[in-house]
């Protein structure tokens, strides 16, 4: 027993030496860093701007019409003037004449014959037998010269006594009180669109 409690009492010494011999650090002071406390800078109001929304100009793009290219027009066919049928006077035939095809040239030739007939005290050109071909604007001459052949031989006197009234068929044309039958040489068709003759028949 007694060599139990030296033997507790030696370890106990030496475990107490050991702890002196063991240096115990020293804590090293940790100093206090000072922080710089920054100081916030003024907050400077920048005035609103006022943003405009600028709108771009949208491009108007214009429809474009194609013309479609023109035909070339169709020459206008001549119509014979509407007539309704007339019966011719009956009379007396002064003079008379069968016509004559003067102007050619892609006309259909004149047929039929010209007479002045006295009915009652007046005078009428008729028509009798009577077509040609379609032209414009072809009136009836009385000149006073026989054998017209052109727009010149008209100089020494005729008389316009209109517009032909149809292209085919009997038909007449009243005179004037004043006529005088033997003063006239020939009865001619005259297109006043070409200055053309187109056909003539000389009175006998």
């Amino acid at each position: 027993m007694k060599k139990t409690i030296s033997i507790i009492i030696m370890f106990t010494l030496m475990i107490s030496l050991l702890a002196c011999q063991v240096q115990v650090p020293q804590q090293e002071v940790v100093q206090p860093v000072e922080i710089p406390v920054i100081q916030p800078e003024p907050i400077v109001e920048t005035p609103a701007v006022e943003t405009s929304v600028v709108e771009t100009p949208k491009e108007v793009v214009e429809e474009t019409t194609v013309e479609q290219p023109k035909a070339s027009p169709t020459p206008t066919p001549i119509t014979e003037p509407k007539v309704e049928e007339e019966k011719l006077v009956e009379g007396k035939v002064i003079r008379k004449g069968q016509f004559r095809t003067q102007y050619t040239p892609g006309i259909a030739p004149t047929l039929g014959r010209a007479e002045i007939v006295e009915a009652n005290g007046l005078y009428y050109v008729q028509f009798k037998g009577f077509s040609t071909g379609q032209a414009k604007k072809l009136h009836v001459y009385l000149a006073v010269d026989h054998g017209i052949r052109s727009a010149g031989d008209y100089n020494v006197g005729y008389i316009d006594v209109g517009e032909i009234k149809k292209f085919q068929g009997d038909q007449q044309y009243a005179m004037p009180a004043d006529f005088i039958p033997n003063k006239w040489g020939s009865v001619s068709l005259f297109s006043q669109y070409n200055s053309a003759v187109h056909s003539v028949a000389d009175l006998q």
